[in-house]
């Protein structure tokens, strides 16, 4: 199922109160709900069909002994009509194509019927009029209930009847004026109640399919658990297994077993800590990304405002540079967090290193030393920060099991350089006159021979079981560093040690940095162009409007998608462009998009998200979406944007 159980306000069922269809993120179901009722109430709508002939049919006694004078016409509408007319449904309920026509076929046979009875009302006498009146209310009982209608194929049924016999009582009967009118009000009190058992019948029997289907659900996933689980199980007995017998063959104690059994448990839980840590991380970086987004804002007014006052301008400049280096590190903590496919941002690659020595602190043991050195002047790199995280900390691990129980020193060192003819001759993948950042990882371990080097290289022999659990095989390693126009080298002798060489290439260094001037000539709004700005951060609405008034926009900011719908809604053509946030209560960006095109499909709507790892600009614009821009936003990405979708 594509609905998250675990979101669901378990108060409230997703029914649509009028149409009783799922809604939702459930709306899949609706088809099977249709397929399970039709199946499931077959054969009761069989049983009412023959009942309806079979009262219709045998009330045909009651015509010969009150009105023989008239039965002829009764009798058509009863044995010619109305019981052909149920018995030919009996008959078609047999075929499969009935599965999609019954309801209507079933409201057909009720107003057929009804309309029968009160034919017959308008035909028969005064005294016996009542009679048939009757009739008619027992036809409303068999339709709302024993036939199984849905509630708003019965209601319609209800309905039409209902006008059909105010249209006869006041055109074609000889009743008098309050007759009709206590048959009318009586009729009207019928078809209330019977369209409240309908709503009553049907909305059980939804509710009842959910949360069977809930159950199912969740059976399913504890199915599927459980299988994961007993593969684990099996996967990690089997090595066990293998392990115990490897060290049942050269240790004859068994208090040396239980000890690596306690020391693979330990392992799991600190693994299990990190990846909870690694969450955490994730979530804290998205808020701080959008408190990010408020102090980047207000800067870049501050800077414009300030404009005349060179101290001040210095100062937001100050906060401006800082800024971009906090979102620099919230996007490597996200990358890394949320486990993201490969994409690659211009980073420091020192901050990375340093985010996983921590990591690898806490799971060395203390006979281990790791010591570390960065150049000052390091610039940016292009890389995809989670897959370098997995690179370093897998020749790190690996370093420090060579080295053993006897432990030694790990060195890590971060420079940069250009590689010059010698350099790029010496190693393969180096281009000359190219700066790279050189990141060197040293050990003190029993070092490896020519023939060992060439094989850590070849994936047959760089498999998980080598490396000991760790996700990347070194052929891995040297599959990324190619793809990041780098390169990767090993330099090691017997009882010398080993040292792991990682070029990557530098940004161009042709292009130094230009810091965004105070200043800067910004495309601006015609002063006449409305906004629409939704997001449920209520600081990214108070900036996000200064911004947009600032360009000359005529703003309107709201921190509820809801709220947001109903301002459209109630004047569609009051908005000129919407700012959407993806990630809000209730209803998401995407949602709140869609009815809004629903609405006025030519509007243009910017999608505006901190969520990296599942949105993307072809995503984006696969939708619907006139655009996409990452947060936090700066004034001249949203006024460049923001006059490009205006003026397309």
């Amino acid at each position: 199922m594509s609905g998250d159980s675990g979101s669901l306000d378990k108060k409230k069922i997703p029914i649509h109160p009028f149409s009783l269809s799922f809604t939702g993120d459930w709306h899949h179901l609706e088809q099977k709900f249709l397929s399970y009722a039709y199946t499931s109430s077959l054969s009761q709508i069989r049983f009412a069909l023959l009942l309806g002939c079979f009262l219709y049919a045998l009330t045909g006694a009651i015509d010969a002994y009150l009105i023989s004078d008239q039965i002829k016409w009764f009798w058509i509408i009863r044995y010619a009509i109305v019981s052909p007319m149920l018995l030919a449904l009996f008959a078609f309920s047999f075929c499969t194509a009935c599965a999609r026509l019954i309801q209507p076929l079933l409201a057909l046979c009720l107003v057929g019927a009804a309309t029968g009875l009160i034919a017959m009302i308008a035909m028969a006498p005064a005294p016996v009029q009542q009679i048939y009146h009757t009739c008619l209310l027992l036809a409303y009982m068999i339709g709302y209930t024993t036939m199984r209608l849905r509630f708003l194929w019965g209601s319609l049924a209800g309905w039409i009847t209902f006008a059909i016999y105010i249209f006869t009582a006041t055109t074609l009967t000889t009743l008098s004026p309050p007759t009709i009118l206590t048959n009318i009000l009586l009729f009207f009190c019928a078809n209330l109640v019977g369209m409240t058992g309908c709503y009553v019948m049907e909305y059980f029997s939804r509710r009842n399919f959910f949360l069977t289907s809930l159950l199912q659900e969740s059976q399913e996933n504890i199915q599927a658990i459980n299988r994961q689980l007993e593969e684990r199980v099996t996967e990690r007995t089997m090595q066990l297994m293998k392990a115990n017998t490897e060290l049942t063959k050269q240790i004859s104690s068994s208090k040396r077993l239980e000890e690596e059994k306690e020391n693979i448990q330990d392992r799991l839980i600190q693994s299990q800590k990190l990846e909870a840590i690694g969450m955490l991380a994730g979530g804290i970086a998205h808020d701080f990304n959008n408190a990010l987004g408020a102090i980047l804002g207000y800067t870049d007014l501050g800077r414009i405002k300030s404009h005349g006052n060179e101290d001040l301008t210095e100062y937001f400049s100050c906060i401006r540079k800082a800024g971009l280096r906090a979102r620099d590190l919230v996007s490597q903590i996200s990358a890394i967090s949320w486990n993201e496919e490969s994409h690659t941002y211009a980073l420091e690659l020192k901050l990375i290193i340093n985010e996983a020595l921590k990591f690898l602190h806490a799971s060395l043991p203390p006979s281990i030393e790791i010591s570390h050195y960065f150049d000052s002047e390091l610039g940016k790199i292009m890389v995809d920060p989670a897959q370098v995280h997995q690179v370093f900390m897998t020749i790190c691990t690996n370093r420090t099991k060579t080295m053993g129980d006897a432990g030694g020193k790990l060195k890590i060192h971060l420079q940069e350089i250009e590689a010059d003819q010698n350099l790029a001759g010496s190693f393969s993948g180096l281009k000359n006159g190219v700066f790279y950042q050189q990141l060197s990882i040293s050990d003190t371990g029993p070092g490896m021979n020519a023939a060992e080097i060439d094989q850590l290289f070849d994936p047959s022999q760089t498999s998980q079981e080598n490396l000991e659990g760790h996700t990347l095989g070194f052929s891995v390693i040297q599959s990324i560093m190619q793809r990041l126009n780098g390169t990767v080298t090993v330099e090691s002798e017997p009882g010398r040690g080993t040292t792991f060489h990682l070029f990557f290439p530098v940004l161009d260094k042709t292009r130094p940095f230009q810091e965004t001037p105070a200043v800067v000539s910004l495309p601006m709004g015609k002063g006449n162009e409305r906004i629409l700005l939704v997001d449920d951060e209520e600081p990214l609405v108070h900036i996000g409007e200064r911004m947009l008034r600032y360009l000359h926009y005529e703003v309107t900011g709201v921190t509820s998608s809801a709220a947001a719908l109903e301002y459209f809604t109630s004047s569609p053509n009051d908005f000129d462009l919407v700012i959407t946030d993806m990630a809000m209560p209730n209803m998401t960006g995407i949602e709140l998009a869609q009815k809004m095109m629903a609405i006025r499909p030519e509007i243009p709507i910017i999608l505006c998200t901190g969520y990296a790892k599942e949105w993307n600009e072809e995503k984006a614009l696969g939708l619907g979406f006139k655009a996409f821009v990452h947060k936090p936003l700066s004034i001249h990405k949203l006024a460049e944007t923001l006059r490009s979708t205006l003026d397309s």
